[in-house]
């Protein structure tokens, strides 16, 4: 948020029903709120992402902080939060092989050990079985695999990458390793590194 900022903002009637309008004012990490039926109000604060407690028929809002704060300490808050921004990392990077990340990340598996088998691809991603089908028909009407009944056992399906795919194996992991690279640098790399093994163990311990 730049210092000086001045902001108008529609009424949060879904806080407040009774709000009618309002507008704050940030200059220098002081906050003027102005109030309908409750004058001025003026107050300091260390960080600018708070809202003043007012209380009462024709506030602006009450306890800005609270509705910022409350699910800090939720888990699935900031790992659903933290998928959504990382889905549209990775979906721009491989918007251009006309994959979503699922089919991607399943693609260069497959490309990584051709003839893995449907129910292995499926334990590999940590995905359920009729998730990982729908992923491959995706790939498969892309023309990127192709599934070949085994040998030994009919019932078994190996998933085997087709010459399109193999053309696309060094682009594709490249614009992964592109997406993994920008991020590793925004965090900075033992952040990254230890942020990545902490959700792995998380995930693991909770099976």
């Amino acid at each position: 948020m730049a210092l000086g900022t001045i902001f108008c903002a529609r009424p949060a009637t879904r806080l407040n029903a009774e709000i009618t309008c309002a507008a704050r004012f940030v200059v220098l990490g002081c906050v003027i709120v102005c109030v309908p039926g409750r004058g001025l109000y003026r107050r300091f604060f260390p960080v600018f992402f708070r809202f003043l407690p007012f209380i009462g028929a024709g506030t602006w809002c009450v306890k800005w902080g609270y509705a910022w704060r409350m699910f800090d300490q939720c888990l699935y808050f900031n790992t659903a939060a933290l998928a959504r921004r990382l889905e549209r990392e990775w979906s721009g990077a491989f918007e251009p092989f006309d994959l979503t990340p699922p089919q991607a990340f399943m693609l260069r598996a497959v490309l990584d050990r051709p003839h893995v088998l449907q129910h292995e691809l499926a334990d590999l991603l940590a995905i359920a079985r009729p998730t990982a089908t729908r992923v491959l028909d995706g790939l498969e009407a892309r023309g990127y695999v192709e599934r070949q009944r085994t040998e030994g056992d009919g019932r078994e399906v190996a998933i085997v990458p087709t010459a399109r795919a193999l053309a696309i194996r060094e682009a594709l992991n490249g614009a992964s390793a592109a997406v993994t690279g920008r991020i590793k640098r925004t965090l900075g790399g033992e952040a990254f590194v230890a942020t990545v093994a902490r959700l792995r163990t998380a995930r693991a311990t909770l099976g």
